[in-house]
């Protein structure tokens, strides 16, 4: 794999990821949703998690191992270790 697209790619990924974040926190906290600013704070971060981790998975590493339960394993080490 060519280091150089990996870090773009990656550069990419998350910037994508943060975008996600700011534009689900943006619509949550609006007038017409009126959602607490915590409650759109962490429904945001959910997104953005599974964001990159989804992202970083299949565009970035291209890692297609395994079934469900690896998949799961590694979302969960993707989210309480990384």
């Amino acid at each position: 794999m060519n280091n150089s697209r990996v870090y773009l790619n990656y550069l990419l990924f998350g910037a994508l990821t943060t975008f996600v974040n700011m534009l689900t926190y943006g619509v949550l906290t609006t007038k017409a949703l009126d959602v607490d600013y915590q409650v759109a704070t962490t429904i945001a971060w959910i997104l953005s998690v599974i964001t990159a981790f989804i992202t970083n998975k299949k565009y970035v590493f291209k890692s297609n191992l395994g079934g469900k339960r690896t998949f799961l394993s590694e979302f969960f080490y993707f989210v309480f270790f990384d």
